[in-house]
This record gives C-alpha cells, structure tokens and sequence, in this order.
C-alpha cells in the first residue's frame, strides 16, 4: 500500500520581458501517477484545495503578482501534498513617480522658465511635451543624471513629462506654467467723439496696461512697428502740432492729440522689455469753415421781416447757428448771440446782422446782411393850402411821401431802409379815421382831386408795409 506523499520542488520563477507575470516551474515526483495539481494565492492548507485552487498541466504555471503562493498535488492513492514559497520584487506593475517644479531661468528676464523633474523608480526611458489644442504631442527625451532632469521653455502653457521603468510601468505628469512674460502690454484707446479741425486737433485717449507695469508710451505719426520707437527717433523739443517727420513723442497723461487725418501708431513697453503697437486711423479732421448765404424777405413790414440763411456744412454738419445785430466776430458768439434752427429767423429792426455757424468739427464762419424792409413809420400827408374859388368844383392838392430812416451799411456808408412806399391814396368828405377807409372813401391817383362842396375833408394813405394815416 501507497502511504507517500508526492514531493513538490519549486525549480525555478522567471519573470518576462516586461516584469508584468511570472512563470513558475515545479517538479512533482511520486511513484504512482499524480491525478491532480493545482495552485493557488496566499498560504492554503489540503483541505482548501478539495474544492479550489487553480489546475495546471504540466510542470509550469504563470502568475501575475507578487506574494505567497501555494502548490498542491494528489497521487493515484489518495495521498497529498502542498508547499508554499515566495515570489518577491519578481513581478512589477507600481509606475514610477515624478515630482516637478517651474522657476525662471537666471539672466532671461522672467522670460524663460526651467521645468526640474525628480523620478523615483524610474529607470528606462524619460521624455516631456508641451500639450497643445490640437492633442498631437511631440515628445523630446531627456536624459537624468541621478534621477533629476530638466528643461527650459520660453512659453506659457502646460508641459508633460513621463518616465518608464524596466517593466514599461510609464507615469505622465502635467505642470502648467503662467510665469513667462514675452507679451507686449495691451494697448486700448477710444477717439474723441464728433470731428474735429486743424486748429482744435484731435483727441486720442489710451489705456494701457501689463501684468509687469509699463515703462514707456508713445505714439507717431503712419504705420510703424515696434522697432521704430528707439531712444534716438524720440522727439523731446517739439509740442504735439509740431512733431517732427519721423519722430515720436512720449504719451502724458494718457491723451495725445493729432492734428492731421491719417493713420498713427501708439506703442508701450513694460519692465521686461516686451513691447506692443497698435494703429489708429483718424478721418475725422474736417477743415473748410460752412458756407453762408443770407437773404431778406422782398416785402415790407411794419412789423418784422424773415432772413433766410442757406448754409452748407461738411460731413459733420451744423453744431450751431446764432445771429445778432451789428458786425460781429466769431469771438463774439461764444457767449452772446440768439440761438435759431432751420434756415430763417426773424428780426423787427433795419441795419446789420450777423449770422454765426459752427460745424461739428469746430470750424466757425460769420457772414453779415443789411436789413431794409422793415418799414414802421406812416406815410407823410401835406394839403395845400386852398385859394381858389369856383361854382362847380375846386382841386384839393396834395402831397403825400413815405417817409425813409438813414442806417449804415458794412462800409459805414449812409443809405436809405425802411420806405417801402404809398401804395393806396383815398379823401372823403368828413372827418374819419383810418379804419373807415379800410372800406369806404374815394381813392385817387396822383397829387390832387376835386371837391365839389364846402366843407371838412379827409385825406388818407397806406404804405405797401400796412401803415395807414389820414390828415
């Protein structure tokens, strides 16, 4: 009778290429046939294996980690047997770990930063990328000298490093970088609203900002890149209007003004060096002050009459219109002077006027007009004296004249406003006022008429301005 156990000897654990499994070699021996082997994880006794384990064939089996492992067999008579054993640092599937940290390369003037890796348990292959927005990564390799490496970039954005051990456990490590400054300070500006003139100029407002602080602004005239603005094209004699040809002047204040449409350059720089331009075309310069046409009604009144302004403006239009009696300049009406809209106003006095405009570009143009239609005093009635007598009928002569005032044109010279004329001549018998002749009375022509009877006349007339009077 068969009362031996098989005996179980662990010959040899060989780990693969990749140091990812493990396969184990065993010799059974026994003098009956071996009906069953199997093995298992951990320390397991016979009695675990009657319902568990792992079959094997053979005399090999692959295992995957790292411990204590046990092996059973039975023989053809009942008999059993296990052993267990130890695979260690045999199998490796832990990657390795990467610590990294940024700072800026000495003497690059916070322009360039050295990224440090330090890598523990790595021992094959090391290699960095920066990410970018498109997923493709080119990686570069590097080579540590006692587990440290590094190397520069001279942009923001985030970079990765990986590193494999000899099993090709592989550990990627993303660092973002934000301290590299190789930009140029942001350049904003806002024009002056409206247009403007050669003499008033042309404000540009600049607001300009860097994570580093600005050092310089300025601004010329054209298109110009940032290698035009060198110390010595820098214009410190002359004022803004002045600038000289293929200068710069620095900016104050965060203003600058121009005196010529076109197109010009703002520039800053900030502490690191980094400069920036950015363009501006101005075209709202408008020079050529409005022209001004001044009419007067052609009527009379003894009221007030109308004066009509035909004014034509550039693009920017008509800002104001004033007007005000007597020569005046356009000083004047900074402060004084009738503000009117639309092409007319009114005035109830002859003699000159002046009439103002300014466009919306600032340009300023006065013109001046004599007034002569505005006629307010009544006719003059003379009667003669009557000598004559007669049986059937006498003449009554008159004379009658619309009467004139004496203003002075631009010249200074005298002339004659206001006389707009007789326009109708009436008598009746009896005393009336001018509101009966309105309707009633006789009208006639020329210096007399003829009466027929004894007795009070009255004599009437009406210039063409509406002033009437009887005598």
């Amino acid at each position: 009778m068969d009362k031996t156990p098989p005996e179980i000897d662990v010959a040899k654990i060989t780990a693969d290429d990749n140091n990812t499994s493990a396969t184990i070699e065993v010799n059974i021996s026994d003098d009956n046939t071996i009906v069953s082997q199997k093995w298992a994880l951990g320390n397991k006794d016979k009695a675990y294996f009657q319902t568990s384990g792992n079959e094997f064939t053979g005399n090999s089996f692959t295992v995957e980690d790292n411990g204590t492992y046990t092996i059973y067999a039975k023989d053809a008579a009942g008999n059993e047997s296990v052993k267990s054993f130890d695979v260690v640092d045999v199998i490796d599937k832990i990657p390795p770990t990467i610590n990294l940290n940024a700072d800026y390369v000495e003497g690059s003037n916070k322009k360039k930063v050295k990224i440090s890796a330090t890598f523990e348990g790595a021992t094959k292959e090391y290699r960095w990328a920066m990410i970018d927005n498109t997923g493709n990564l080119t990686y570069k390799w590097l080579n540590p000298e006692s587990n440290e490496a590094s190397f520069e970039v001279e942009n923001n954005g985030t970079y990765e490093v990986c590193a494999k051990d000899q099993a090709n456990n592989e550990t990627c490590e993303k660092i973002t970088i934000t301290l590299i400054d190789n930009v140029g300070p942001i350049i904003t500006h806002w024009k002056q609203n409206g247009y403007s003139n050669k003499e008033n100029g042309f404000k540009i407002t600049t607001y300009i900002t860097d994570i580093n602080g600005v050092t310089v602004q300025g601004w010329a005239k054209g298109k110009r890149e940032v290698s035009f603005f060198k110390a010595e094209n820098e214009d410190t004699e002359n004022d803004e209007k002045n600038l000289a040809e293929g200068k710069w002047k620095q900016i104050e204040n965060n203003e600058f003004t121009v005196y010529e449409n076109g197109t010009y350059t703002i520039f800053a720089e900030d502490e690191l060096e980094n400069r920036s331009v950015e363009w501006v075309v101005v075209s709202e310069i408008l020079d050529g002050a409005p022209e001004i046409t001044l009419s007067e009604q052609t009527s009379y009144s003894n009221t007030e009459v109308t004066i009509t302004a035909d004014i034509e403006a550039n693009d920017s239009g008509i800002a104001l219109q004033k007007f005000a009696s007597g020569v005046q300049k356009p000083l004047f009406f900074r402060s004084n002077g009738t503000t009117f809209t639309g092409t007319t106003f009114k005035v109830d006095k002859n003699g000159l006027y002046t009439v103002y405009v300014k466009d919306g570009a600032g340009n300023e143009q006065v013109e001046t007009i004599l007034v002569t239609k505005v006629d307010k005093k009544k006719p003059e009635i003379t009667i003669d004296e009557i000598n004559v007598f007669s049986k059937v009928s006498i003449p009554v002569n008159v004379n009658i004249v619309d009467p004139s005032e004496t203003i002075n044109n631009e010249n200074n010279e005298t002339v004659d406003a206001g006389a707009s004329g007789v326009a109708l001549t009436k008598w009746a018998k009896g005393e009336y006022d001018v509101d009966y002749f309105e309707k009633g009375g006789t009208m006639f022509t020329g210096n007399s008429f003829e009466v027929t009877e004894n007795g009070v006349y009255t004599v009437y007339a009406i210039d063409k301005a509406g002033n009437a009077t009887v005598e």
